[in-house]
């Protein structure tokens, strides 16, 4: 079994999340500590955040943890995990509501696309929407 980081590489869908993750200096805790519940958004999810907004976050390296720790939970929750739950906490400080039942999982406002990835030091759900943190500034439109 791999690793959270190498499981999103193999996956393809990843990229942004990946590159982000080298931008806050975190891809080294998520290949070795743990372990993580990892919310990703995909690529996709990244193409709805206006292109010099990410690339102004991603030359911050104090802006780039601050958006990723807010998509990584420091305990393993699996989908079934995840039902009833109501909230969890991240790494990041702040909290996403959660909405899970059997068929489907919301994280705030994001649709969990892909549950349950399995991997040596916790688990992926990939999302189609990027989650901010409280601390976040605003997207421009």
């Amino acid at each position: 079994m791999t690793n959270i980081v190498t499981a999103l590489r193999e996956d393809g869908r990843f990229s942004t999340f990946l590159k982000a993750m080298d931008a806050a200096g975190i891809t080294n805790i998520l290949s070795v500590e743990g372990p993580f519940t990892v919310f990703a958004p995909t690529d996709s999810a990244f193409a709805g955040i206006p292109e010099n907004f990410l690339e102004d976050i991603m030359r911050d390296q104090e802006r780039a943890t601050d958006l990723l720790t807010a998509h990584i939970v420091p305990e393993r929750l699996t989908g079934y995990d995840l039902m009833g739950r109501g909230s969890v906490e991240t790494l990041q400080g702040s909290s996403i509501r959660v909405d899970a039942s059997a068929d489907r999982i919301y994280v705030d406002d994001a649709y969990v696309v892909s549950r349950d990835i399995d991997c040596s030091n916790g688990v992926i759900h990939a999302i189609d929407t990027v989650l901010l943190p409280e601390q976040a500034e605003a997207i421009p439109a």
